[in-house]
């Protein structure tokens, strides 16, 4: 898998956590790790 794939994945996924957010209060967390993991993968 490379980068770009791995970086698209992760926004797609912040984008459904942030859709799913008022509906599940759960992905508040899952938010936050998504969030680091990006972070992470960007630095």
């Amino acid at each position: 898998m490379n980068m770009k794939k791995m970086i698209f994945g992760a926004l797609a996924l912040v984008a459904i956590l942030v859709v799913l957010e008022p509906q599940y209060a759960w992905t508040g967390d899952m938010y936050g790790q998504a969030k680091e993991v990006i972070e992470v993968i960007n630095s």
